[in-house]
């Protein structure tokens, strides 16, 4: 799984790297499947700028690039690729690159592999014939959210165009509504907050936009508003907290997770002497605290690493602590319960809302007072290791230019939203 994992990271952040528009998409298809093995077939198709057959033919050489000219545009030394074909012929599978220039890359390879059992996954929900009123402009997204929702046992019925979602079948039971960054412009939200207005059901809006900069939309028969891309988890909790069959919830019995590794703590933030700070006051409390200095830096530890806890700092370059989050809860497995606590100076309920609502699992105020952190590792370890004998007088600041926020009063865990990445 782990050099599965290298390679898909080469070949997705490769196709991220040369697509400055439209899509890059994963697919991972079931070839041949026996008691003993299954053949994987996985594709990481781009819309970027593509390769002529010169290009193709040296691109998996060391130090090559598609186009040496563009090596100073987009960086990088091509090892990345050449490491992705050796591992996969290492795993005894093929590699092989489609393109044209101007037209998009397609990166495939085969795998085959050990099979112990077969079993199809659970469905998330059952939703018992419910009808989905769908409207989302991406092709790529509205097969996948259409696919899903089949197999939740759910009618979809496809809404073209915001017109039809203005006046919607009167028998349709909810609203999955996609919107882009072309519908946050103040005369599009106007027309949607009509269109809105007219819906007789509850709304599950899907918005690709940073969770703080969510429009002010009303759904006049409840719902939620939350950023893209969501989870297969979210949005089947979304779902679940809208539609109830017969007063009970819609949810198939969910696996029980398995437990969190215990006392290692990943402590992320750009500042050393934040770090160092918050290093001491977990080992005062028998934790093992490591440190990363950015999001991606995070997300390299997170894969060699037993990791039980994330504190992360939003505010950072680069890669700022929400999309740390959310990369951190793509690596699947238990990375999708796993608790990532937001370390913030803003402490408006709205504000803390807002990253309950993206995906985090907490949020812990700066500067940082040993009752919070306290409270924050009990409830999400279950525990509070010894204090320290003595508090410590110096609390995590507030980053430079904002004024240290006050801590809330109440602090409640228990609201916390479904998990986004």
């Amino acid at each position: 799984p782990l050099r599965i994992k290298q390679v898909l990271t080469n070949l997705v952040n490769n196709a991220v790297k040369f697509t400055e528009r439209g899509e890059v998409v994963v697919r991972v298809m079931l070839d041949e499947l026996s008691t003993t093995s299954t053949k994987l077939h996985i594709s990481v198709r781009d819309t970027g700028i593509g390769l002529d057959l010169a290009s193709r033919e040296r691109l998996f050489q060391a130090f090559s690039q598609g186009d040496a000219s563009r090596s100073r545009q987009y960086g990088g030394t091509g090892l990345g690729l050449m490491i992705s074909k050796r591992l996969v012929e290492q795993m005894g599978g093929e590699i092989d690159v489609e393109s044209e220039s101007g037209e998009g890359t397609t990166f495939t390879f085969s795998l085959t592999l050990i099979a112990t059992q077969q079993r199809e996954r659970l469905p998330e929900l059952n939703l018992g014939g419910y009808r989905v009123g769908l409207f989302e402009p991406h092709a790529t997204t509205r097969r996948a959210f259409t696919h899903l929702l089949e197999r939740w046992d759910a009618h979809v019925v496809p809404l073209p165009s915001r017109d039809a979602c203005t006046n919607p079948p009167p028998e349709i039971d909810l609203l999955l509504l996609g919107l882009t960054q072309d519908d946050l412009r103040p005369r599009e939200i106007t027309a949607w907050r009509e269109a809105l207005n007219h819906c007789a059901c509850p709304g599950l809006l899907l918005i690709n936009a940073d969770p703080f900069e969510l429009p002010d939309l009303a759904l006049p028969h409840g719902g939620e508003i939350t950023t893209k891309p969501v989870s297969r988890r979210g949005l089947g909790n979304a779902i679940n907290a809208l539609l109830m069959v017969e007063g009970e919830p819609a949810h198939a019995p969910a696996e029980t997770p398995s437990p969190a590794p215990s006392g290692k703590v990943l402590v992320v933030d750009d500042t050393p002497s934040n770090c160092l700070l918050v290093k001491e006051l977990l080992q005062d409390r028998g934790l093992s605290p490591l440190l990363a200095g950015s999001g991606e830096e995070a997300l390299a530890m997170a894969q060699s690493e037993s990791i039980a806890l994330v504190l992360m700092d939003i505010q950072m370059p680069g890669m700022n602590g929400v999309d740390a989050m959310k990369a951190l809860r793509a690596l699947g497995d238990d990375w999708q319960q796993r608790p990532i606590v937001a370390l913030t100076a803003h402490a408006l309920e709205e504000e803390r809302q807002q990253l309950l609502h993206v995906g985090m699992s907490d949020c812990l105020i700066k500067p940082i007072r040993e009752p919070a952190l306290n409270a924050i590792l009990e409830h999400h370890l279950g525990t509070i290791a010894h204090s320290a004998p003595e508090p410590h007088p110096t609390a995590l600041p507030a980053p430079p230019g904002e004024a240290p926020a006050q801590e809330p009063q109440d602090d409640t865990a228990g609201d916390e939203l479904p998990v986004v990445d």
